[in-house]
């Protein structure tokens, strides 16, 4: 029960940092302007993925599959993640997409954030995995319910 219980706790912590990545952390900088998540092209894709497998992680936390479906779920939702991060954090230097106006003529430069979210996404769906399977056991041996009488 410990397992999940902590499986659980993990899944909350990543969603939490997941939205702070999106929110906060910048995910590109042109010179002292941070770009956050919501700023690039095709934002909503990674929101998608990440959304995707916070509820693979969910899914196999609340119906505890087998060992390797679980595993094969969370390695799939893995590779998602990370191909839409990927793909939305190449958008840090497409200048035009990013300012109406004036562009600044500094070099763009990648931040924190892809890294961030990749992380909690990729610790949620680990925590996921690592709890599915592992449903509370109870052991009525002990106080003599359902046991067998010896004769």
């Amino acid at each position: 029960m410990k397992v999940r219980a902590i499986a659980f706790g993990v899944v909350g912590v990543a969603a939490c940092v997941s939205v702070l990545s999106v929110l906060v952390i910048p995910w590109g900088w042109y010179g002292t302007i941070s770009i956050s998540a919501w700023r690039l092209p095709y934002w909503g894709l990674h929101l998608v993925a990440v959304a995707v497998a916070y509820a693979c992680a969910l899914w196999t936390l609340l119906t505890s599959p087998k060992r390797i479906s679980a595993l094969v779920l969370a390695a799939a939702a893995g590779v998602l993640v990370v191909g839409a991060t990927v793909f939305v954090a190449l958008g840090y230097n497409n200048a035009s997409a990013l300012f109406d106006e004036w562009i600044p003529m500094v070099n763009p430069r990648l931040g924190s954030g892809p890294f961030v979210a990749a992380l909690a996404a990729l610790a949620a769906l680990a925590a996921g995995a690592l709890g599915a399977g592992k449903r509370p056991q109870n052991d009525r041996s002990a106080i003599g319910v359902g046991a067998r009488a010896v004769s």
